[in-house]
This record gives C-alpha cells, structure tokens and sequence, in this order.
C-alpha cells in the first residue's frame, strides 16, 4: 500500500508540472476576411496581443504608384503615433501592393486613445477573448483552421 502511495504522489509531481506549463502557454486563434488577417494570441480568456494583417492593392489604396502607396503606408504608421500608441509595425511596398502587420498589446488597446480610433467598435473589454472574437464575427470575420 507505501509503495502505491509513493508511486502515485511521484506520478503525480511529474504530470502536475506539465499540466501547468499546458495552461500557462499561449494559443492562438486566426480570423480572416478578404485579405485581411487577424492573430489573436491568448492564454486562457486572457488576450494577450492581435495582430492585423493586410494587404492592399495600388487599386485599392486609390494611388497608381509605388511612392504614393508609400506615402498611404507612412500616414498609417503617423496614425498610431498621433493616438500615443505603443505598437509593433512592419510595413512592405512592392510595385503592385502595400502590406502591414500591425501589433498591439490588449492592455494598451483598451486606453482611451485606442477606443478614440474607432477600428473595432464595439469592443470594451481587449482582454476579453469572448468579447473579441464576438466582434470580430459580427465584422464578418472567419475563423481559420
């Protein structure tokens, strides 16, 4: 019966670990729409970040160039300086398209200078991965998977 016990409290100080480190890892869900990409990273119902990924054509930026799809790129990356946003912006012109990824921390998300920016109306909560991803169904968003 001794030898039971100590098996299985030694089993379980090995699972107990490795159940933790299982909750305390970040997951991450993808929505699309067109061209657009959105990368919920989370733990638990916790958001941690949402990254936007888009991808414009000249057509669609309404400019014929590579310097004026520039010009739209730079303005965008002034946007978020302008509402004192901390981010992480990567931006790539090419001769026919214009792409960024665009990543925020939920925490800075919910500021008021964010919700000033009106990109995801209805939204109060950034952390709240129900409330986050609700939005971004209703916005027309799938989830990719």
């Amino acid at each position: 019966m001794k030898k039971r016990k100590s098996l299985l409290t030694g089993l379980l100080l090995l699972i107990l670990p490795l159940v933790l480190m299982a909750c305390s890892q970040t997951s991450q869900k993808t929505y699309t729409h067109g061209s657009d990409e959105v990368v919920i990273a989370y733990k638990g119902d916790t958001v941690e970040t949402i990254t936007l990924k888009s991808t414009r054509t000249y057509e669609q930026l309404g400019v014929t160039s590579k310097k004026d799809a520039q010009r739209v790129i730079d303005n965008l990356e002034e946007l978020f300086k302008e509402y004192e946003l901390e981010f992480q912006l990567e931006t790539e012109v090419t001769d026919k398209d214009a792409s960024y990824t665009l990543t925020i921390d939920a925490d800075k998300m919910n500021s008021t200078e964010f919700k000033k920016m009106y990109l995801l109306p209805g939204v109060d909560d950034f952390t709240s991965l129900k409330e986050v991803e609700e939005n971004f169904k209703k916005a027309g968003y799938e989830e990719k998977k």
